[in-house]
């Protein structure tokens, strides 16, 4: 099972996006795909960008979700 977090717009907050992973990876999921801020990643914000992939990545690594 799957799960997209942060669907559709991705201007979710960082802890929002990780909330929501953590929830769908205790509900089954095994992925999880996260909707990209692009207003970060156009207005040049890289680190909230990071702070995206990051908190999601400690979500699937630790849970074992990809």
């Amino acid at each position: 099972m799957s799960a997209v977090v942060s669907f559709p717009h991705g201007n979710g907050t960082t802890e929002v996006k990780v909330a929501e992973a953590r929830r769908a990876v205790d509900d089954g999921a095994q992925e999880i795909d996260m909707v990209s801020n692009i207003g970060a990643l156009e207005s040049g914000d890289d680190d909230l960008f990071a702070a995206d992939v990051e908190g999601l990545s400690v979500i699937c690594r630790r849970e074992g979700a990809s």
